[in-house]
């Protein structure tokens, strides 16, 4: 790409997610530009933090579904 830099997107717009997601340790800043956002090379520190960080929600999340289905067999019983 050729021409200067610029700021495609607002802070807000970049880092948006969800309304309780929003202390510093919910963003994940990535120093490179649009068309290299998504693109990682070997021994990657930038993917091992994103991959980290994927692990980490996923974990939550099967630990939120199974604790609401817990909660949902009580409520039946």
């Amino acid at each position: 790409m050729e021409g200067p830099d610029a700021i495609l997107v607002g802070q807000a717009s970049a880092t948006h997610g969800r309304s309780w997601e929003n202390k510093a340790h919910h963003i994940q800043a990535i120093n490179r530009d649009h068309s290299q956002l998504i693109k990682f090379r070997a021994n990657d520190e930038v993917y091992r933090r994103i991959l980290g960080t994927l692990k980490e929600f996923t974990e939550q999340a099967v630990a939120m579904t199974r604790r609401g289905k817990l909660e949902e067999c009580m409520f039946l019983e």
